[in-house]
């Protein structure tokens, strides 16, 4: 019974495993998972990054990964981009003590409010999503980016911002 149990335990695990392949681009918090033989989904997610800078990063991924399977273009199945704000806290705020006094007729009456001030930041997330799917030859029209012209494209202009 045990090595029935392992048996369907490692179908399981190799199974999984084999069906899709996750690994780390040379781009901090890009991450690639290929679908199928010809079909990958690439996740981005910076703290330092625009909206734009986000998807051509995303994009100039997607064209090398393209190259390096030996394909010639690819089409965009999926696209999203989202930015999320919040508000973080240091943790290092100041107090601040208020004393109140009320006089009525007969008696006064004092009240003590000791307030915190935590300073606080927005923080910005971009997260990009891209599911594509990779081909050869003559390409479709429509929805469709050669990999080696965007490449190209996006490397040059990178260069031209760094100027």
């Amino acid at each position: 019974m045990k090595n029935a149990l392992f048996t369907l335990l490692i179908f399981v695990i190799t199974g999984c495993t084999s069906s899709q392949h996750a690994n780390e681009s040379s781009i901090r918090g890009l991450t690639t998972t290929q679908l199928g033989e010809d079909k990958y989904e690439l996740h981005y997610q910076t703290r330092h990054s625009s909206k734009h800078k986000g998807l051509e990063l995303t994009m100039q991924q997607a064209a090398k990964l393209t190259l390096d399977k030996g394909y010639d273009w690819f089409s965009v199945i999926e696209k999203t981009v989202e930015i999320n704000q919040t508000q973080r806290s240091l943790h290092n705020g100041s107090r601040h003590t208020e004393q109140t006094t009320r006089c009525g007729l007969l008696s006064c009456t004092s009240q003590t409010t000791h307030t915190v001030h935590e300073p606080a930041f927005a923080e910005r997330t971009v997260t990009t999503h891209l599911t594509i799917t990779l081909g050869k030859g003559i390409k479709p029209n429509g929805g469709v980016y050669d990999a080696q012209a965007l490449s190209l494209e996006l490397n040059n202009e990178s260069f031209k911002n760094q100027m």
